[in-house]
């Protein structure tokens, strides 16, 4: 039950991105240029957002991996976003009024990059805190 439990913000963020796929026609007062930039960073943050939850999910302690299991993390992790963002924008070629751009793709894996990055800090912060630094 506790390992389901960790799960939980995985979750809820799919479920998020999912309900947000399906809306058709979401709107802002916000400038054509602007509107764009802000859905472009929207897509960067839930999918960076995405990546962190799940890596914690799938990790036991992030203070006391080792370099290899945090590589082996990082691309099982990788992978699951980039999974999730095909079938996101697979779901939103079905929806009405919603077109599949393959680009969010490479907004989505970007957001991926992006939480990869912080948890690389944080495995790091952790290491020079400790003092180790094994292979």
């Amino acid at each position: 039950m506790k390992k389901l439990f960790k799960f939980l913000p995985t979750i809820l963020i799919c479920s998020i991105i999912i309900l947000l796929s399906h809306k058709s026609g979401l709107k802002s007062n916000f400038s054509q240029v602007t509107d764009i930039i802000l859905r472009k960073q929207a897509h960067i943050f839930e999918f960076a957002l995405l990546y962190l939850s799940f890596f914690l999910a799938i990790s036991d302690n992030i203070k006391k991996i080792r370099y290899s299991e945090f590589k082996n993390l990082s691309i099982i992790s990788f992978i699951f976003v980039l999974i999730f963002s095909l079938s996101d924008e697979w779901h939103q070629s079905m929806v009405i009024s919603r077109t599949a751009k393959p680009i969010d793709i490479l907004y989505d894996s970007l957001g991926g990059l992006v939480g990869y990055v912080l948890m690389w800090n944080i495995f790091i912060y952790h290491k020079i805190k400790d003092n180790v630094f094994e292979k």
